[in-house]
């Protein structure tokens, strides 16, 4: 198989996917047309000899078009803020914003992509800049909210491919854990936010390119379960204000393309719409109940812009994006005006639950 029905994403994860047998790992890899080629043969199942000669000659050839290389992207816009894209190292071509990434783990559930990757001011797509010289670039690890509803650091789906998909918590005992060296950070499920480390300290052009270590462990009997798993994270640099949630689902090595594709659509759709909280797809009156369900409570469920506390400026938002619906893979659909009747309707919503949540106050304290 060497295309499916969403090529450049699924590239990047199917890197060496010619019948299932040739699996591509390592951290600093450039496949196509370099002279250099690093391949480790983690999975053989009786390959013909033609065969594998065709896999290793496609792999090396000029021609080759998979995305082998593709890291974070990590720079600032014109205010101060990170913004997180994608680093193509075999077109070098980057792209901002991008905050939905795929990866897939080997059969030990372990892998080392994706990196994390700053460029200089030349590459840097029109309308960003490079990061300041000489200066940490940090990540963390987030309690990631779904449906509106459960806070989780680690998500999971079966990958079933009659299912339609479905994350979860993860059982418990499974993890996550990111490392670079001795230095880790690990997810177990729970709402819980965990400090991550340096990635790497820029140099003189802003640049960096490191890739830390992702390793699933435990689960049901101590193993964990073949499936697709996702985490959210942000990151952190001194003097610039932290990125926006970005999305990694990384997929164990059983999973079908058909439940990968499956699951790719999901998270374009359903989780990159602003203002879509309950994480259904639309902004409208969900999402409005939603925020207000948690008036003035801090976040993370139904913060709609990231700050830390649901307020209104959450309303706002949800306000500018009223009845905006997700598009398969290209983002969000055309704009649609917002009238009167909407924004009367969103403040009527906010002031009723700013009046139930007084009532509530007081009915508690007597």
């Amino acid at each position: 198989m060497l295309a499916t029905t969403l090529p450049y994403l699924t590239l990047i994860r199917r890197r060496a996917d010619i019948d299932s047998v040739l699996r591509v790992e390592g951290a600093h890899r450039n496949f196509c047309g370099e002279s250099t080629v690093i391949i480790q043969l983690a999975r053989l199942r009786k390959l013909p000899v033609v065969g594998f000669a065709m896999a290793v000659a496609c792999l090396t050839s000029p021609d080759c078009s998979w995305a082998i290389h593709f890291d974070y992207l990590v720079e600032q816009d014109s205010t101060g803020n990170l913004v997180t894209g994608s680093n193509d190292f075999d077109s070098n071509t980057q792209t901002i914003p991008d905050r939905l990434f795929y990866r897939d783990l080997d059969v030990n559930f372990f892998g080392s992509d994706p990196g994390f990757s700053a460029v200089s001011q030349t590459n840097v797509p029109t309308g960003y800049f490079a990061l300041p010289a000489n200066t940490p670039v940090s990540f963390d690890l987030l309690g990631m909210p779904l449906y509106a509803s459960t806070v989780s650091n680690l998500w999971y789906w079966n990958g079933h491919d009659s299912d339609p998909v479905n994350f979860q918590p993860v059982s418990l005992g499974t993890t996550l854990t990111m490392n670079i060296g001795f230095t880790k950070a690990t997810v177990d499920g729970s709402s819980s936010n965990v400090t991550g480390f340096t990635i790497q300290t820029t140099d003189s052009t802003g640049a960096i390119h490191r890739h830390p270590n992702y390793q699933l462990a435990g689960g049901p009997g101590g193993v964990p379960s073949e499936g697709l798993y996702m985490i959210a994270e942000q990151t952190r640099m001194p003097g610039l204000q932290h990125s926006i949630p970005f999305y990694t689902i990384f997929v164990t090595d059983s999973i079908s393309d058909a439940s990968y594709n499956a699951a790719v659509q999901w998270g374009l759709t359903h989780l990159l719409l602003p203002g879509d909280v309950t994480n259904d797809a639309v902004v409208n009156g969900l999402d409005i109940a939603a925020i207000a369900s948690h008036w003035l409570v801090s976040g993370p469920i139904a913060d709609a812009n990231y700050d830390g506390v649901v307020n209104g400026l959450d309303i706002a938002l949800v306000a500018s994006n009223w009845l905006h619906t997700s598009g398969g893979g290209s983002g969000i659909a055309a704009a649609v005006p917002e009238p009167l009747s909407v924004w009367l309707a969103v403040l009527s919503v906010a002031g009723a639950a700013v009046m139930l949540r007084c009532r509530m106050s007081q009915a508690q304290r007597s």
